[in-house]
């Protein structure tokens, strides 16, 4: 789940903190006491959200949601800013027999992250973390501010760093 209100981290827009994933996992059997708890906490973060007027699909089978709408017009709504703020604490962390593992990055493809990284801050996203050992960056990383014109004008020059277009509408590529 990334950071603010979705659970889903391949929205498109700008590069995340969240983008691409959790880090890496190892695989287990999810217990399906585990996963219907987490599920129905999810539900109820839905409907807390639903209240103020932000729609979400409802939870697929491993709990998953998605925002229906733009979460770059939404995250200007006070609306959504408040609701957000009073739901988060309904959504508890995705249980890691959920996350599905990630692939192992090359040393060149951590190099990169660690690049990309250090370029955002230096052109104008100061609050921009670093990436995990395993090259992710990791979506419970404190929030940044994506949307302010510095973070934009820095994405467009660091995106190329890590095979991205450089275009916010586009996003990595």
């Amino acid at each position: 789940m990334t950071t603010g209100c979705t659970a889903d981290p391949k929205e498109p827009g700008i590069a995340t903190a969240a983008s691409p994933g959790q880090g890496l996992t190892t695989s287990a059997t999810p217990d399906p006491g585990v996963v219907a708890a987490y599920i129905e906490a999810v539900r109820r973060y839905v409907a807390c959200m639903d209240e103020d007027g932000i729609t979400f699909t409802d939870p697929d089978t491993r709990g998953n949601i998605e925002l229906v709408g733009d979460l770059r017009l939404l995250k200007q709504d006070p609306a959504f800013l408040e609701a957000s703020k009073r739901c988060s604490p309904l959504l508890p962390p995705k249980p890691k027999e959920l996350i599905d593992p990630l692939p192992p990055l090359t040393a060149e493809e951590i190099e990169n992250a660690r690049r990309y990284a250090e370029c955002m801050r230096t052109n104008g996203a100061p609050d921009f973390p670093d990436p995990g050992p395993e090259g992710y960056f990791d979506e419970r990383s404190p929030e940044w501010d994506q949307d302010s014109e510095s973070a934009v004008r820095a994405y467009r020059l660091c995106a190329p760093i890590v095979g991205g277009s450089g275009d916010p509408e586009v996003g990595q590529g």
